[in-house]
């Protein structure tokens, strides 16, 4: 009796334990589970069974607890390298956006709307040059301040602003009390003289009759000399009055004092100002009127200390105009002054060349092309340059049919429509060199709708 108790003990231990061990074996394999969504139920049934198997040999829970946390670190490096191969993607992703974004495709359709036209990017032979503003300033012998010498009024005028006159044109005429002294003097010399003459044939006349006086006829000459003199006297005086040698003849002629003088032009070309006014009272300090000639120009040009000293009489040099009208004309360099100016500090050369057609205006701003040498470099043209947000400037390159990228470069100087490109270009890429501002338009079409659509 006591033994057979003692076995039911033992029997009622060993089920109570057997119950307990798949409780836990049950807690573990549900844990399992949920580690690992994706094993088939088979391999946990086997796994379950082996691990009872063990448990009857000898179950270890600190062994069973290592084996469950291996399977936590194995999933968490799957969803490490998961979350890093999605990021490679992502960044795959952003780089094709980034070039796409560079890029702009036209259709052969939009190109030949656009004018869209290209070149070859090759070397040139480009004069490597300077360029410094300047100024279209009068000839020096071609330009002529009018104004009467004697004081007077203004009683006629025969000039305006704008007028092409001729050298020797009347321009206005000036009444004075001084000026006919002046006429009344040289006609009186005149007549002087005219008698002198006279008489002095008739003693000679008589001398050779054998009736006059030699000492006579020596007197009479001294004084034709001395009438001659008072003449010329006479006649300078109304030459530095402004009378011309057709207005001395009709004094002559007419043999009367008008007390008149008409100022006349001195040289040929254009009436650029005028002071002048009907009864307006002048004085010899008075400008009345300005004429330039204005087929015969110059242009001043202000270099700076450092290009002076490279730059020499007779180097060629392009002018051009700034007032729209695009005109150019090719000249040398003909004085450079020696003295640099103390206020700008810079040194005046000059230009000096015909203007026949009047295409640069007296005055007006222009812009001075300087070649000093020539270099062999890759050049585009002027219309392939554009400038970005940031300020630099840059190309369109046709990396293959209608599609364009921007390419920032560094640019050198200008010759002729070409600009010299040191840094950014190869030879050999094909560069927009018509219709870039087109295609910069279309780029930022692109942007704005990218834009809207965030």
């Amino acid at each position: 009796m006591p033994g057979n108790y003692l076995k039911m003990i033992a029997l009622l231990a060993a089920v109570i334990g057997f119950i307990f061990l798949s409780v836990s074996l049950s807690g573990c394999q549900t844990d399992q589970y949920e580690n690992h969504d994706n094993h088939d139920h088979s391999q946990h049934s086997d796994t379950a069974s082996h691990e009872i198997e063990e448990e009857h040999e000898g179950h270890d829970p600190a062994g069973e607890q290592h084996d469950c946390s291996e399977h936590g670190d194995h999933d968490a490096d799957n969803e490490k390298q998961r979350l890093e191969d999605a990021g490679h993607e992502e960044d795959e992703h952003e780089g094709q956006d980034h070039d796409a974004e560079n890029e702009v495709v036209l259709s052969e359709e939009a190109m030949e709307l656009a004018r869209i036209e290209t070149i070859i990017v090759d070397s040139k032979n480009l004069s490597v040059s300077i360029e410094v503003p300047g100024t279209i300033v009068p000839h020096p012998f071609k330009e002529a301040l009018v104004g009467s010498l004697v004081e007077g009024r203004i009683n006629k005028i025969y000039a305006d602003i704008g007028d092409f006159v001729k050298a020797g044109s009347p321009l206005c005429v000036i009444e004075s009390p001084e000026i006919g002294e002046a006429e009344a003097g040289y006609i009186i010399a005149l007549a002087e003289l005219e008698f002198l003459e006279g008489s002095v044939q008739r003693y000679q006349t008589l001398i050779s009759e054998g009736i006059g006086s030699k000492a006579e006829l020596l007197e009479k000459k001294a004084q034709l000399t001395s009438a001659s003199a008072t003449v010329n006297a006479a006649k300078t005086s109304l030459y530095a009055m402004g009378f011309s040698e057709s207005d001395l003849a009709e004094i002559e002629k007419q043999k009367q004092a008008e007390g008149q003088l008409t100022l006349r032009s001195p040289i040929t070309g254009t009436v650029t100002a005028m002071e002048a006014r009907l009864g307006m009272r002048v004085t010899p300090e008075d400008n009345l009127l300005h004429i330039i000639d204005s087929e015969h120009i110059r242009v001043r040009i202000d270099l700076s200390e450092k290009d002076a000293s490279g730059i020499k009489t007779g180097m060629k040099v392009v002018v051009c105009h700034q007032n729209g009208k695009h005109c150019s004309h090719e000249s040398t360099i003909e004085r450079i002054s020696s003295q640099v100016n103390p206020e700008t500090r810079t040194v005046p050369a000059f230009i000096t060349y015909k203007n026949p057609d009047g295409c640069f205006v007296t005055y007006g701003f222009i812009t001075a092309t300087i070649n000093k040498s020539e270099v062999s470099a890759i050049a585009v043209p002027a219309e392939s340059i554009l400038k970005d947000e940031h300020g630099d400037e840059v190309v369109y390159v046709m990396e293959k049919k209608g599609v364009f990228t921007a390419r920032e470069v560094r640019t050198g100087e200008t010759n002729r429509g070409w600009i010299r490109i040191l840094e950014g270009l190869n030879p050999g890429e094909v560069v927009v060199s018509q219709g870039a501002f087109a295609i910069r338009s279309e780029s930022q079409k692109g942007e704005y709708s990218q834009n809207c659509a965030h």
